[in-house]
């Protein structure tokens, strides 16, 4: 079966059996695919963020560059799937394997970019409001003596000119 750049975004697909199906491209957002057989199917390039995964087998499937952003993989059984360059940022694991799960699928290719450290930004202190007030008015001052010194240099100039006309 091929199913290649269709829209199934939000399908209803719960336990069906896609072995071997062809997915690439295929958008299948929000998608219901819980205990769904997808072993052997190629999924390359799919749009599977925030579908429902739960139990699904995917075994042997190809999940390159599948976006799997958000999507419910609880249950997933993909020991041997091929998940080289698949998004799997902010998807939902099994709380019990989820580290070490991520770290496996890491490990093979997939890529998560969720943060772990969120550092919240905090007001300026007193120190660093002096330093910006500082570092604003230091440029500003640079400004003026760069204007000055154009103005200067073109007095110069005239006055050098009037000289050469005077002793001539």
């Amino acid at each position: 079966m091929t199913v290649n750049r269709t829209n199934l975004s939000k399908a209803d697909v719960h336990g069906a059996d896609l072995r071997g199906t062809y997915l690439c491209w295929a958008d299948l957002r929000e998608a219901n695919l819980c205990e769904a057989d997808l072993r052997e199917a190629d999924l390359s390039w799919a749009n599977l963020a925030e579908a429902d995964l739960r139990g699904a087998s995917l075994d042997r499937a190809i999940l390159y560059g599948t976006i799997l952003g958000g999507a419910d993989l609880r249950g997933v059984s993909w020991d041997t799937a091929d998940v080289r360059g698949a998004d799997l940022s902010w998807a939902c694991f099994d709380e019990a394997s989820a580290s070490e799960l991520k770290h496996l699928l890491r490990h093979r290719g997939a890529i998560f970019r969720e943060t772990t450290d969120v550092k919240v930004a905090e007001r300026f202190s007193d120190k660093a409001s002096t330093f910006a007030l500082g570092f604003s008015l230091g440029f500003l001052l640079t400004g003026v003596v760069g204007f000055l010194g154009m103005v200067g240099m073109r007095e110069m100039r005239h006055f050098l000119r009037l000289k050469r006309l005077l002793v001539h």
